[in-house]
């Protein structure tokens, strides 16, 4: 009995190691939130278990496979929970309801198994410990069997949905490996502990805590292989992108944002939805379902924000590929778009002096520039230094940082005529 007991302890290690190291991948995330519960459950089952095994009284033993079945009891619970929340398969509000249901059953059984044995009819001595015999006659041990099973075909479920209907191979292959996984454990677990007490007068102690590891390598295995964690991993660069002048956003392959940096926390409203933060949702999934089927890495357009509709901002998309070139992520970059006519009022420019700056910023010299405008070079050179004096810059340099943060470089069409379009972006590749 004491190498079970050594095993289940080498579980247990390994089951908190595993949950611990993925909630400190991405504590916010749900997924990661909710397995570290499965974890906690598993570890709580075979410790559980792996001292009831070697327990002297009787009273000590039902203390500890108490503990083993409310952690049992539980992992059911929140197998189908990180089911739902990987599979996402219901709507925000769909989950909010449903979650708290999916605990209820379970309290009942922790009642029983804390105001009696549930499973068990009596504890005796086999050799030098004590083991539990099975009521495998009893209400509870009939309604424990169900719930179990129950559970179990609900968690796989949403999972082999997933894996029937998303269009990445890579979510395919996760969702599949994680249903065959839990499959495998509830079929050993089943057989070891429900099974065979029920065809056979075995007494001997339960060793399906162990079992456990099954479901554990499985999605260690998925994280592994297929990385779906990959898509936190650019979240380590959250202090890098909190520093930048434009607003960040971070989307998943859904376009709901998972990371804002502080200037779009300032701009853009919390929300879980692209339809929450800007008003031209629609335009940007239509263009993104474009640019992703025919395989080009960004696009552009202007949104306004949902806080502040008079707040537009100039933003370019990229998509986030991962290592099989599939779509992750849609990284959002956007600059502020400020008054044109401020630009001009501002700075007080004249007419010909816009012309001026327009031609030149588009790299025409000034020679061609006077013969356009039908002037002489000293003129033209004339107003390029009043520009410079009234914008106060003293070279190029400056005058392009100047113009960026008017985002005068980037537009593609001008609003107003009086301040044309600068320079026109570059068409993306």
């Amino acid at each position: 009995m004491r190498y079970v007991s050594f095993v289940s302890a080498v579980v247990f290690t390994l089951a908190l190691a595993e949950g611990a190291y993925i909630l400190a991948v991405d504590p916010r995330g749900r997924v990661n939130r909710v397995f570290f519960g499965m974890t906690l459950c598993i570890a709580a089952w075979l410790l559980g278990a792996g001292l009831g095994y070697s327990s002297r009284t009787g009273e000590e033993e039902r203390l500890w496979f108490r503990i083993a079945v409310s952690g049992f009891l539980l992992l059911h619970c929140c197998t189908l929970h990180f089911s739902l929340a990987y599979s996402d398969v219901l709507s925000r509000r769909a989950y909010r309801v449903v979650v708290p249901l999916v605990y209820l059953p379970s309290i009942a059984f922790l009642y029983l198994a804390w105001s009696g044995n549930l499973a068990y009819r009596a504890f005796m001595m086999d050799g030098e410990f004590r083991v539990g015999v099975t009521g495998v006659d009893s209400v509870s041990f009939v309604l424990l069997t169900i719930d179990y099973l129950a559970f179990s075909a609900a968690s796989v479920a949403p999972l082999a949905f997933r894996a029937r209907t998303n269009a990445r191979r890579r979510d395919r292959k996760q969702a599949a490996i994680i249903a065959w996984s839990i499959v495998a454990t509830a079929a050993a677990c089943g057989i070891e502990s429900f099974a065979l007490p029920l065809l056979t007068a075995r007494r001997g102690p339960t060793l399906s805590p162990l079992f456990s590891i099954v479901l554990l390598s499985g999605i260690a295995f998925a994280i592994r292989k297929y990385d779906f964690l990959s898509l936190n991993r650019v979240l380590r660069s959250k202090d890098i992108l909190d520093h930048l002048n434009e607003a960040v956003i971070l989307f998943d392959g859904r376009m709901r944002p998972v990371f804002r940096n502080r200037s779009a926390r300032w701009v853009f409203p919390e929300s879980e939805s692209i339809e929450a933060l800007v008003n031209e949702a629609a335009s940007v999934r239509a263009e993104f379902l474009g640019v992703e089927s025919s395989g080009k890495a960004d696009f552009s357009c202007i949104v306004s924000s949902r806080r502040d509709p008079a707040l537009r901002l100039d933003c370019r998309f990229s998509l986030v590929r991962d290592a099989q070139g599939e779509t992750e992520g849609v990284l959002m970059a956007g600059k502020e778009i400020k008054d044109r006519r401020a630009f001009s009022g501002c700075f007080a420019l004249s007419a010909a002096e816009n012309r001026v700056l327009s031609m030149t910023m588009e790299g025409v010299r000034q020679a061609e520039i006077a013969e356009r405008l039908d002037v002489s070079l000293r003129t033209v050179k004339a107003h390029c230094a009043h520009v410079y004096v009234k914008l106060g810059v003293h070279n190029r340099i400056e005058l392009f940082r100047l113009l960026n943060e008017y985002n005068l470089l980037s537009r593609q069409e001008s609003e107003d005529s009086a301040t044309p379009m600068l320079l026109k972006r570059r068409p993306s590749s």
